[in-house]
């Protein structure tokens, strides 16, 4: 031996029976063991290394191993464990080892290593949920996923793209950018679920590009009836808040999408039901004399202002509150609430897919289910004559739709014509577009027109003065050349008001016929007031009135709002 080193081999030799499978009769097993200490050993100190050497040697037991070639002649395989074995022994030596045994030991082994298998899919699935939800699911709901899995229904890579997608619908972000849910909306799937909600339903919600066109010029500042006055780099905020949350994720459908989606995923039962809760903030416009909608899944959280204004019709964002951006998100609702509308609290605890979507539908329903065009009062009796009960654009009776003497008419200009109420043919005229030439070639043909060739709403505009202001404001440009101070006009006049005409509908089937268009000239028109203002009728409701010079004689002109059948709409 070296100095300060010895080495120490220890050998042992031991026998012992192997596992079946592992060894034949007779076959050895070496394995060695190596264990490094420092110490003393017969009056010598320093490091020691121990080897052992360990030989197993396998001696096969003959009457098992008979009854294990039994096994596999009668079962038909090699047995599981030793537990088979005993059982098949103990049914030979009770004589009862016939069919029916043999079958019944196939199947008990069966069902065990199946459910040894299944509890490991489920412990998959269970994972599954922490991982790609980020939340944890009983036992008994993971058994039932895996269920749709095994039979079929159901891939692992639907399931993982499903709870992602419902992370990304309840997901609370500390980023304030991300917290801005913005989502896809499904028209089909709303309407189908809750029916017609106006011109929300295809994206007529407030054009930004207009508000920014009428805000790059004096006009914007004269008068605020077209919003609230907005100073500075408020209105810049505010498009830039919208336009990098998506445009429709703002809006009443995108949250309703959202709610209704998930609603979906807990029914298909991908998502467990009353194991979370979703709660968020949305804003909306309404006015101090329109009733405040109701809901047991939301409440006002702040005080509603009264606006003179209006351009914007509703702003909504739907977040998940209680996250480190709540400070900020709340700052930036009060400044929409201020100006805009009103903040509401969103609470549903233990949400159910049942919750969702009634929750979903009554923030739908909020949406304003009218839809507009100018008219004007040729009649001379103060009042525009339609076959609706008002022609507010919000109304008390929650906007309900009156069948008698409605019509079927593509107001929204989307090419899908839809029940709407309509003028009552006491000779007040629509004002309509023709600077293109469109309505005079319908008036020659099939008379088809639609609310893209009226001024309303559609078309992304928040009523039709605003598409008249578009006019105006050229107008203004053209007379303010070369001059060093603009000259700014509040109304139309002169060639502002070519390829403007009057529609009276006598006949009342919602096509323009040559004998029904008018050009303003001929009828004595000229001039048309383009800044509105709203009036009480004597329901309380508001009206969006101007006026307009004919022979004359100022009269009056209304955006009128027509409410739309729900059932019609649906299609």
């Amino acid at each position: 031996m070296r100095a300060k080193k010895a080495i120490l081999l220890a050998l042992s030799l031991s026998f012992m029976v192997l596992p079946a499978k592992a060894a034949n009769n007779g076959e050895q097993k070496i394995e060695r063991t190596q264990r490094t200490y420092s110490g003393s050993k017969d009056g010598k100190s320093g490091t020691f290394v121990e080897q052992n050497k360990k030989v197993l040697q396998f001696y096969a037991d003959p009457a098992k191993t008979a009854a294990k070639n039994a096994f596999v002649a009668s079962v038909g395989r090699e047995p599981n464990d030793a537990a088979e074995i005993d059982r098949f022994i103990q049914a030979k030596s009770a004589g009862a080892l016939d069919s029916s045994t043999l079958v019944q030991i196939a199947v008990t082994t069966t069902t065990a290593s199946a459910a040894a298998a299944k509890a490991k899919d489920v412990k998959t699935v269970l994972d599954t949920y922490v991982k790609e939800f980020g939340q944890s699911v009983s036992s008994s709901f993971a058994a039932g996923v895996e269920k749709k899995i095994s039979s079929g229904a159901l891939t692992m890579t639907q399931l993982i793209q499903s709870l992602r997608d419902a992370k990304e619908l309840i997901a609370s972000n500390s980023d304030p950018a991300l917290e801005w849910h913005s989502r896809d909306v499904d028209t089909k799937e709303l309407k189908a679920a809750f029916g017609a909600s106006g011109g929300w339903i295809d994206g007529y919600s407030v054009d930004f590009d207009v508000e920014a066109q009428l805000k790059a010029t004096a006009l914007y500042f004269i008068k605020t009836s077209f919003s609230t006055a907005l100073t500075g780099g408020a209105l810049d905020k505010a498009t830039a808040i919208a336009n990098g949350s998506g445009g429709d994720g703002l809006s009443i459908a995108g949250q309703s999408s959202r709610l209704l989606e998930l609603a979906k995923l807990m029914e298909s039962g991908l998502v467990p039901e009353g194991v979370f809760d979703v709660k968020g903030i949305f804003t909306h416009y309404t006015e101090s004399w329109f009733p405040i909608p109701s809901s047991p899944y939301y409440k006002p959280i702040t005080a509603v202002f009264d606006r003179s204004g209006g351009s914007w019709n509703d702003v909504l964002s739907l977040v998940v509150a209680g996250t480190s951006a709540d400070a900020m998100l709340h700052a930036v609702y009060k400044w929409y609430s201020e100006r805009w509308g009103q903040a509401f609290q969103i609470d549903v605890a233990d949400a159910t897919a049942a919750q969702l979507r009634a929750a979903a539908k009554s923030i739908y329903g909020t949406a304003i289910s009218t839809a507009s065009p100018i008219t004007l009062d040729l009649s001379g009796n103060k009042f525009i004559g339609v076959t609706g009960r008002s022609t507010a654009q919000r109304r008390n009776d929650a906007n309900s739709f009156i069948a008698e003497g409605s019509v079927k008419f593509d107001l929204l200009g989307n090419g899908a014509p839809i029940r709407i109420e309509w003028m009552n043919g006491e000779n007040d005229a629509l004002l309509v577009d023709d600077r293109q030439g469109e309505v005079t070639r319908a008036a020659q043909t099939d008379g088809i027109i639609s609310g893209k060739n009226l001024f309303g709403n559609p078309g992304g505009y928040a009523n039709g003065y605003m598409k008249l202001a578009l006019i105006l404001i050229q107008q203004c440009r053209i007379a303010s050349a070369g001059k060093e101070i603009p000259v700014i006009k509040t109304a139309l006049m002169g060639s502002s008001l070519d390829g403007l005409k009057a529609w009276i509908d006598r006949n009342h089937d919602a096509k323009v016929q040559p004998a029904e268009l008018s050009t303003l000239p001929s009828l004595g028109i000229t001039e048309i007031e383009v800044f509105p203002n709203k009036v009480k009728n004597s329901f309380g409701e508001s009206l969006l009135q101007s006026s307009y010079v004919e022979h004359n004689k100022r009269k009056l002109a209304e955006d009128v709002w027509f409410a739309i059948d729900p059932k019609d709409a649906r299609k």
